[in-house]
């Protein structure tokens, strides 16, 4: 019997007024389902705090992104599911997020960029600037 404090998808992101979509995912037909750009939600598992959780034009847990690449600027890509996302933890405490504030912290040109197979940053991120001046494969 299921305990009627807990919804019923521990893992549910829920839309919150203001949000540029009403559910965090869209199909996709290469990835299955990807995170939907302008998409603003809280985290419903019960273990947490309901963390926001916002997707930028680009369908990343990121900062908007400049048009084009800066000059001189070194950005990582990382690749990597939930965790990766930081479900349960706010935008600055994500690992892309701490990485990105340490660079920057050591050289104002540095930046990350983060991504999952959930989000359609992999396919955009091919179409997209190339990163630290060679394509993603």
């Amino acid at each position: 019997m299921a305990n009627r404090f807990q919804p019923r998808d521990p893992y549910e992101v829920v839309a919150i007024e203001g949000s540029g979509a009403e559910t965090l995912y869209q199909p996709d037909p290469s990835l299955v389902r990807v995170h939907r750009p302008g998409f603003r939600g809280r985290f419903t598992h019960p273990e947490y705090r309901g963390e926001l959780l916002e997707i930028n034009a680009d369908g990343f847990r990121d900062e908007a992104w400049p048009a084009e690449a800066i000059a001189g600027e070194t950005r990582i890509l990382f690749l990597g599911d939930s965790t990766l996302v930081g479900l349960g933890v706010s935008g600055d405490e994500t690992i892309p997020s701490r990485v990105s504030a340490a660079l920057r912290a050591q050289e104002p040109n540095k930046s990350s960029v983060s991504t999952t197979p959930e989000s359609p940053a992999t396919a955009r991120a091919r179409r997209r600037s190339s990163f630290a001046g060679s394509p993603i494969a």
